[in-house]
């Protein structure tokens, strides 16, 4: 995959045309009280007709609609975010299409092996607990700005917080990476090769949260690269006591 586009005109989206049913649930209105359909039932919606025709811009459209919606609220609204968000933004999940949630998935699934069992693969088949660790936090960094899986896992980021189901896969996503590096400082402690200077679990987590965060700026380009960030965390893995050897850098 070379390329994602993300166009949320109604191609993840369903187009607030086809969510009349969910916004009037929202917003508490009766049912059927939203009749306008646009480029669904365009001799039924003469503002759309005049957008078409050029005798009003698709701005003047939407706040049209804004506005009437507004009224029937008994509230004065100026700005189509304003109707957008009422409408669906408690619930973006619900007005994404098939298609979308069935991507999102994928990409996940396909990060989470990367991350997860592929990953654990590799690490299992290193003889010492260094090196397990040294493998970990290299198979868990993007290989560069073009890694296109690791960018379109950050590129769905932005639903942090707005989606129910974006956020059940980054969850479960944090919990593969903290039980990796959790099963390599246990082994490391217990076999003598590593002496944590914190605790265990607070380590893991840390490298876990240093791998997301480097991998963003790598995926970005320009501002950290892969081998700066495989440095920095080497110091941090140096300082928690559990050291790589100098043949990671």
């Amino acid at each position: 995959m070379r390329a994602l586009v993300l166009d949320f005109g109604g191609v993840i989206s369903r187009t607030l045309f086809e969510t009349h049913d969910q916004t009037e649930a929202a917003l508490g209105l009766p049912a059927g009280t939203l009749t306008w359909r646009g480029p669904f039932a365009p001799e039924t919606d003469a503002p759309w007709r005049d957008m078409q025709a050029g005798r009003i811009s698709e701005r003047d459209y939407w706040l049209l609609r804004t506005r009437e919606v507004g009224r029937l609220l008994g509230e004065a609204w100026h700005e189509m975010q304003t109707l957008v968000q009422r409408a669906r933004g408690a619930e973006p999940d619900r007005v994404a299409r098939p298609e979308t949630v069935a991507l999102m998935r994928e990409a996940h699934a396909a990060g989470m092996r990367r991350v997860g069992a592929d990953r654990a693969v590799l690490v299992a088949e290193q003889p010492s607990p260094a090196e397990k660790l040294a493998i970990a936090i290299d198979a868990g960094l993007p290989s560069g700005p073009d890694d296109a899986l690791m960018r379109l896992l950050y590129e769905f980021d932005v639903l942090a917080g707005k989606s129910r189901l974006h956020d059940e896969l980054v969850q479960q996503l944090y919990r593969e990476q903290l039980e990796l590096y959790r099963a390599i400082l246990v082994e490391g402690a217990e076999t003598g090769a590593f002496s944590l200077t914190g605790s265990l679990d607070d380590v893991a987590m840390n490298f876990v949260a240093l791998e997301d965060a480097y991998g963003l700026h790598i995926v970005a380009g320009g501002s950290i690269t892969l081998a700066e960030a495989r440095r920095a965390i080497a110091l941090y893995a140096s300082q928690a006591g559990c050291p790589l050897g100098p043949s990671f850098c």
